[in-house]
């Protein structure tokens, strides 16, 4: 029989396992509103028994890990929603722009006036000598002419907004793309030594659902916690700790309507990589492509509603290149 100390110490024992389960209890509450916070919960199991007599005696409950309470499909099917909501909130946002520019809802846009104007032409046809009819005529021409004079200013101010969202993206794609490479290190750190990183897992999984918003994501966690993310048609952005850039330079192919796509760099370096090793045409020819060429594997889209706009990305083997 276990002596009055052992009693006692198996009690104490008890009571401070319950006491860290109340604590892991008093957390899921205190984040019950938390963003992106998976419940907790702590997994006991009974205590390495004493051999004794006629048989083993327990020694009690000991907690053995605090784990995240996740389902990995749900998960996976959260981060491909993000995607989606993220390309169609995009689009939403720049035809809502564009559509006050026409304004055919109101009868006061292009259309109402070609209608105007093409109607003017129908009475001159009707009575050609009438001299009110083609004054209104010439009227009606001034009037569309106007319009779309009004509607490509707009539509260029509109696209020049565009592109500056385009800039504001690469560069939230870029800070978020860092901080996951920063967990990936400290995630990797604290479960080599034994622990759960619950909190940083949370963090993470946070941070990719914002860039999942931003850009096509897929990624692959390793063995050590840390999860790569690739972006477009397999191309890293994050690989363990490091993670690449991505940098805005003009699209010489769209040059005439101000596009943009993206080159990467290495966040390890602040230079420029050669552009023959990233541009969205053959890099062995100087010649600038047909704009009916295809996209190339390494251009994907960025979440924005200009559909000229890309991103190209070359992986680690092209971003170590330097010029």
């Amino acid at each position: 029989m276990p002596g009055l100390n052992g009693l006692l110490g198996m009690g104490a024992n008890a009571l401070a396992t319950f006491q860290r389960a109340l604590a892991v209890t008093g957390q899921n509450l205190s984040n019950v509103n938390t963003p992106g916070y998976s419940r907790q919960e702590i997994v006991l199991a009974e205590g390495i028994p004493e051999d004794a007599i006629p048989g083993q005696l327990g020694t009690g409950v000991v907690a053995t890990q605090i784990r995240r309470s996740i389902d990995t499909f749900v998960e996976a099917q959260l981060l491909t929603s993000r995607e989606r909501l993220g390309q169609f909130s995009a689009s939403q946002n720049a035809l809502t722009q564009i559509q006050t520019v026409f304004a055919d809802s109101n009868d006061q846009g292009i259309a109402a006036s070609l209608n105007d104007f093409f109607q003017a032409w129908q009475d001159v046809a009707t009575n050609p000598a009438d001299l009110t009819s083609r004054t209104v005529l010439l009227s009606k021409a001034d009037v569309v002419a106007k319009r779309l004079n009004q509607a490509a200013t707009q539509l260029s101010a509109h696209r020049n907004s565009l592109d500056g969202q385009i800039l504001r993206g690469i560069a939230d794609i870029n800070t978020l793309a860092g901080q996951i490479a920063d967990l990936n290190g400290k995630i990797k750190l604290a479960e080599v030594s034994g622990q759960q990183a619950n909190d940083l897992r949370d963090q993470r999984g946070r941070y990719l659902n914002d860039l999942a918003e931003l850009v096509d994501i897929s990624t692959l966690e390793e063995s050590d916690g840390q999860v790569s993310v690739f972006v477009g048609v397999g191309q890293v952005l994050v690989t363990q700790q490091t993670a690449f850039r991505l940098a805005g330079v003009a699209d010489i192919t769209n040059i005439r309507r101000s596009g943009f796509f993206l080159r990467c760099r290495s966040s390890s370096s602040a230079s420029a990589r050669s552009p023959s090793r990233c541009r969205s045409w053959n890099s062995s020819s100087t010649t600038q492509p047909a704009p009916s060429r295809p996209r190339s594997p390494n251009s994907l889209r960025v979440r924005t509603p200009s559909v000229r706009k890309r991103i190209c990305v070359c992986g680690p083997a092209c971003c170590s290149n330097r010029t």
